[in-house]
């Protein structure tokens, strides 16, 4: 993720490791940044499809997994 001034300035990275994201938003009250990811292809129906990150300066989101801070899932 790059970040730029309307001027145009110099780009600056302020994330990194972010697969096909989807969808972005902040959150209301907190200004929070997130957004969501799209899962792994061809791991079958037990990997869930996407992830939801919080995206904050400096992130390295490479090796976010599924399931790293909410437990398992089933299917």
């Amino acid at each position: 993720m790059l970040r730029t001034s309307l001027e145009g300035g110099a780009r600056i990275t302020c994330a990194r490791g972010l697969r096909d994201t989807i969808g972005l938003a902040w959150h209301p009250e907190t200004k929070a940044l997130w957004g969501m990811d799209s899962g792994a292809d061809w791991k079958g129906d037990r990997v869930p499809p996407e992830e939801l990150n919080r995206i904050e300066e400096n992130a390295d989101l490479r090796h976010v997994r599924a399931g790293a801070l909410s437990g398992t899932f089933s299917t």
